[in-house]
């Protein structure tokens, strides 16, 4: 897809958006509350991975290490205050991967800070950009490649598998820039909708001239990050039974492996080490305050 397409469908997606909260803000004003999702489509492995599937994984990324941290770290937190005998449980943590792909000068240089540098360059290319990724993150142990193979691609080690990415586009796809010829000819357009999504992409990018994709990406994610450490999270890990989406068969390795990935077998283990089911000291003692004889509940 080209650039100009991308720009419109995020467009298109806005005004959808829009909409939708449109709607759904009347109840949230009459009851100052609110229940929000957030659906991730997953980790994503192709043949052939591009600046896309790196957004995504990111993505994925983070909110797997939002997941630990309200799950692993937090849980032992509660455990050890209330003084559970129990045994801490490890878990892996991959923000050596986040800083591969987000970190910015001065403490340090990620994948896309690399790309808006080279974005920068009018006679960069793939190729040069492949080339900085080697001579700037060949030091960090989630970031390789072959050597062997003249090829603009590396490979990211994940949290749940290496990811191959080629390089290819990497840079068009950053700057998002659309034909101003493009833009008067949707204008033009016989359609309401189509000269109001036009107008609103061409005013989007007037106001985030200076922005790339990948900046606007990881921003909106610390966004999105800051508001779910703000809320009661719930979680819900969908697992694929197989990988060749058929009914009725059960496909226990990759079933385990998505399982481990996730780190649900680590969060079953500590569930089972302290105790899932609680009580406010009052609540328990409004509750099971009749078992104490007489005397005991009077000192209570």
């Amino acid at each position: 897809m080209s650039t100009s397409g991308y720009g419109f469908n995020a467009g298109l997606f806005k005004w959808l958006v829009d909409r939708i909260n449109a709607a759904l803000s009347v109840g949230k004003k009459k009851t100052e509350t609110s229940l929000s999702i957030l659906d991730i489509y997953g980790f994503e492995c192709f043949k052939e991975n591009s600046f896309e599937q790196l957004c995504i994984n990111y993505a994925n990324e983070r909110l797997q290490q939002q997941f630990n941290k309200h799950l692993f770290k937090l849980e032992q937190e509660v455990y050890a205050s209330e003084g559970v005998d129990w045994t801490t449980v490890e878990f892996e943590d991959n923000q050596e991967c986040l800083d591969l792909i987000e970190a910015r000068p001065p403490k340090s240089v990620g994948i896309l800070s690399l790309l808006d540098e080279e974005c920068m360059f009018p006679k960069a290319t793939d190729s040069t950009f492949g080339a900085k990724l080697r001579e700037n993150l060949h030091s960090n142990s989630r970031f390789r490649f072959d050597p062997k193979k003249p090829t603009d691609d590396f490979i990211v080690e994940h949290y749940a598998g290496p990811v191959t990415y080629t390089c290819t586009r990497f840079l068009d796809k950053n700057k998002d820039t659309l034909s101003s010829d493009l833009m008067e000819v949707m204008k033009g357009s016989g359609q309401g909708l189509m000269q109001q999504l036009a107008s609103t992409v061409a005013a989007a990018q007037v106001s985030r001239s200076s922005q790339t994709v990948g900046t606007r990406f990881r921003d909106q994610l610390k966004d999105l990050i800051t508001r779910l450490d703000q809320t009661a999270l719930h979680f819900v890990r969908c697992v694929k039974p197989n990988a060749a989406q058929v009914p009725s068969t059960f496909d226990a390795s990759l079933v385990l492996h998505q399982l481990r990935c996730c780190g649900v077998l680590e969060v079953t283990r500590i569930a089972r080490a302290g105790y899932p089911t609680r009580y406010l000291h009052q609540e328990f003692a409004d509750r099971y305050g009749i078992l104490l004889t007489p005397k005991a509940r009077g000192k209570s």
